[in-house]
């Protein structure tokens, strides 16, 4: 089980976005990058730097950590794993500046309970005791993937500017911190694609695949990176193209719907439309052109919606397809 993505309370939003994140497969502009990063650097500082708080949640957090009955109690109440997981950020925590981060992590998800002064206060009563621990999974979790998240972002940045040797550094750190969260991986996918290395690229990104078995982004990468693969034949391309559809279509149910609205004896036509910001001389135009040239005009009237201000001479072909 991936220990960042557990359901404790709290998490269930930090996970959607996370799973956002990994999904996103648009290239971003590096403004934008840059403006991402400004922001959770300005998160960092928009609160007074209290540091009597700061120095208290960083004992509490350590009393917490040394008291064995609170530990023993956790690891009842969590398991194994994710018990390991705690162990395994705290002492990570401790070569950072553990207090500030906490403090980032109580703003940002307007969370006092996080605090670990306040959980300490629950911890001592038995009958607040199981929400004491939960909130201090949740308090790892939240400051794991806020810290992995910027470095994400630096990754990201270090990428644009073609520092690749920088990003791969900052993105490696990234998983060692928190090998079960997905994004680093598809991220460092990149990197190392723009290096050459296809062969560590498609690792990457089965990796992040297993993490967040629902996000697409390393499911396409990973298909475009198999087209560099100069050993592997023309027919395994072909199959793993084949089981991405496959279990893209899994959940859809798509097929047999469009199927019983042309089969249930109407005469109309069924009604198909294509959105897309690439309707222009772009890849996926030059793939959408042999689909929309074939259509059956006797069975399906076809729409297409450009959503990118770009119209050149391909998308006056593709649109002489839709007249």
């Amino acid at each position: 089980q991936p220990l960042a993505y557990a359901q404790p309370p709290f998490s269930e939003n930090l996970a959607a976005m996370e799973v956002q994140e990994v999904n996103s497969s648009e290239p971003r502009d590096f403004t934008e990058v840059m403006a991402d990063l400004a922001e959770w650097q300005a998160t960092q500082q928009e609160f007074s730097p209290d540091v009597g708080t700061r120095a208290a949640d960083v004992s509490a957090l350590a009393a917490l950590m040394a008291d064995h009955v609170f530990m023993a109690s956790c690891q009842q109440t969590l398991g194994g794993p994710h018990m390991a997981f705690i162990l395994r950020q705290h002492d990570a925590l401790l070569k950072r500046d553990l207090g500030s981060e906490v403090e980032a992590v109580v703003v940002k998800y307007s969370a006092p309970n996080l605090r670990p002064v306040d959980i300490m206060r629950r911890a001592r009563d038995t009958s607040l005791a199981h929400s004491a621990i939960w909130s201090l999974y949740t308090l790892m979790n939240y400051v794991t993937s806020t810290f992995v998240a910027a470095l994400c972002k630096e990754g990201k940045v270090h990428a644009m500017r073609a520092e690749l040797s920088q990003a791969q550094a900052v993105l490696e750190k990234a998983i060692c911190v928190a090998p079960d969260i997905a994004e680093p991986y598809n991220v460092l996918g990149r990197v190392l694609w723009e290096q050459g290395d296809v062969a560590q690229t498609l690792q990457m990104y089965e990796r992040c695949s297993q993490l967040e078995p629902l996000a697409t982004a390393p499911r396409h990468n990973y298909l475009m990176a198999l087209n560099y693969m100069p050993d592997l034949h023309v027919d395994e391309v072909f199959r793993k193209h084949q089981m991405w559809a496959e279990w893209f279509e899994s959940d859809l149910g798509s097929r047999q719907k469009a199927r019983r609205l042309c089969e249930d004896g109407s005469s109309r036509r069924l009604r198909l439309g294509y959105i897309s910001a690439d309707f222009c001389d772009h890849p996926t135009a030059y793939f959408a052109k042999c689909l929309l040239e074939h259509h059956d005009r006797q069975r399906f009237d076809v729409f297409i919606y450009s959503s990118t201000p770009i119209d050149d001479e391909y998308t006056t072909l593709l649109k002489s397809f839709v007249p």
